[in-house]
């Protein structure tokens, strides 16, 4: 026998084969196919596993085959509801309409309608309002200028020299920058000569140009003495003194070191120079005995090495230690 006749009874042979030989996982049942990969066999679409089985699904009227492994493996189409084992077409009132959902009602009131109980009744809508999208509720909310009050829109009444806010709660209005809101009106705030308003929420709204200081309802000039410039603060005098002068209540006095002393770091006082101390006088010259050198604070003197100090002079160890 040649090769081609030996493939051709071969492959003869396996398509005589039952599909139990083909799946090599035991009988497959009526309705069922061998599983492409692996072992075993699935029903076909319209039919349930059932133990060893393929039982047909019974698919009751107004329903589709779902091809879920699990459920009933059907499910009703839009417009029925699932009701004993069966579908049952959706009632759906006037002003209204089906949804989606498998679940609920099934259906929903058209806009500008509310269910009530099985029926869609109308919203009563007021005058000066709109439709919201809400399910709950008024389901309506007032144009902008307008409050609810119960079932109706109230106008909003808004005082010369304020406008419309758009927040729900309070007045409903705001005065305009440079007014304060004083019951049901908007007064004008007094802003005294060389001030500036700054925030309806300081107290008081405005605040003193630079150069001047609030003392009641008035701004009053801060008098800068010679000598000295103006600083932006609020608290103590507001000025301060130029480099080389010291303040005083009203006045900058000049600073004036002694001879052999200079300016301090802070431009306010004096310091004496390396080699001198202060004291009441001035500058007085630190008086260096034998064997002394000026030490670290440039005011005092130390004993150089190997001399220690004792009283005004220096002196040996040894000298120390039999004193």
């Amino acid at each position: 026998m040649s090769r081609n006749a030996a493939f051709l009874a071969a492959f003869t042979f396996l398509v005589a084969l039952p599909l139990t030989a083909i799946a090599g996982s035991g009988e497959v049942p009526p309705n069922a196919r061998a599983r492409t990969s692996g072992s075993g066999w699935d029903c076909l679409t319209g039919f349930r596993e059932t133990g060893t089985e393929c039982l047909k699904i019974t698919l009751p009227k107004d329903a589709f085959l779902t091809g879920d492994n699990f459920g009933s493996g059907w499910a009703c189409r839009h417009g029925f509801r699932e009701y004993q084992n069966g579908c049952e077409g959706i009632a759906v009132p006037k002003n209204g309409h089906l949804t989606a959902a498998r679940y609920g009602s099934g259906w929903d009131c058209d806009r500008g309608y509310r269910k009530a109980g099985n029926k869609c009744n109308k919203i009563e809508l007021p005058a000066n309002a709109f439709l919201t999208n809400e399910t709950y509720g008024r389901s309506w909310d007032c144009n902008r200028g307008y409050r609810p009050a119960g079932n109706s829109c109230r106008k909003i009444n808004v005082p010369e020299n304020g406008y419309l806010s758009d927040s729900s709660y309070g007045k409903g209005w705001q005065c305009e920058r440079g007014f304060q809101e004083a019951k049901d009106a908007c007064l004008e705030i007094k802003i005294p000569e060389n001030a500036y308003l700054t925030s309806i929420n300081s107290k008081p709204p405005w605040a003193c140009r630079r150069g001047y200081r609030a003392k009641g309802d008035e701004c009053l000039r801060i008098a800068i003495p010679p000598d000295a410039y103006l600083v932006d603060t609020q608290y103590g005098k507001g000025w301060k003194c130029e480099r080389g002068y010291r303040e005083t209540d009203t006045n900058c006095i000049a600073v004036a070191p002694p001879d052999n002393g200079y300016l301090a770091t802070n431009g306010r006082s004096w310091q004496c120079e390396r080699g001198f101390r202060r004291s009441a006088e001035g500058c007085n010259k630190v008086n260096l005995p034998e064997h002394a050198i000026i030490d670290d604070s440039g005011n005092d003197w130390q004993c150089e090495r190997p001399f220690q100090r004792r009283s005004n002079e220096c002196v040996t160890a040894s000298r120390a230690r039999l004193d």
